[in-house]
């Protein structure tokens, strides 16, 4: 699977959050992702985004739904199948629970620039998910040590294309403002400007290509750092 084609998938996915759940089946959605079958997975992923992205899902609710999918997802997210891995993260990214930022976190040095880019994208729905919640569906602990990783990884991305998708990660924790969890905001905001300022110390060492794009995805972070400082 090309980074295009996954990039793609997860547009199509994250879409499909905006449609209203009228019932969720977490055995369904487990063995659906178990399955060979490419729509089966991609059906599995779309019926658990549209369920948890929904951030006035109650707590309750949440940690049964999560309850019933954490070991199928973990097994999931270790499988030899790239595509089954990448979808398991995008459904532990809805996880908002210290189970699913395990999950991704867990992932953000795999070797496939894909499967990191998941996780990424996985973390940047969660600190989403998290910042609408009016009750946040697990301790601020757990967000803020998932957050470090993700500052870790990001800090370490070999990959250029990769890179951005760390960075907005990152930046989705600029919008969890509300207490406890509002420590999150200024982390994000010290991390995108030295995360930024380290990479464009490195350019020079870097071909034309990366270059391009590892300054267009540092100059997107330094301008949320701006945007930071200016409100």
């Amino acid at each position: 699977m090309t980074l295009r084609t996954l990039i793609a998938a997860h547009i199509l996915a994250f879409a499909a959050a905006g449609l209203s759940a009228q019932t969720f089946d977490p055995a369904s959605v487990a063995e659906d992702l178990s399955s060979a079958d490419t729509r089966r997975v991609q059906n599995a992923r779309d019926d658990a985004v549209a369920y948890l992205g929904n951030p006035d899902l109650s707590v309750s609710d949440r940690l049964a739904a999560v309850q019933a999918l954490d070991a199928p997802i973990a097994e999931a997210a270790e499988s030899d199948d790239e595509f089954v891995v990448t979808n398991a993260l995008l459904i532990a990214g809805q996880f908002v629970t210290p189970t699913g930022f395990q999950i991704l976190t867990d992932h953000l040095d795999a070797d496939s620039p894909s499967i990191r880019y998941a996780a990424y994208r996985g973390l940047r729905s969660s600190f989403a998910i998290l910042a609408d919640q009016s009750a946040p569906s697990l301790q601020p602990s757990a967000a803020q040590s998932a957050f470090s990783r993700l500052v870790e990884a990001v800090g370490t991305e070999s990959d250029a294309n990769t890179l951005e998708a760390g960075y907005r990660a990152i930046a989705e924790a600029l919008t969890v403002t509300a207490s406890p969890l509002k420590p999150l905001e200024s982390a994000a905001g010290v991390a995108l400007g030295r995360l930024a300022a380290d990479r464009m110390g490195q350019l020079d060492a870097l071909d034309e290509s990366d270059y391009a794009r590892t300054l267009g995805s540092s100059l997107y972070a330094a301008l949320e750092y701006r945007r930071l400082l200016s409100t």
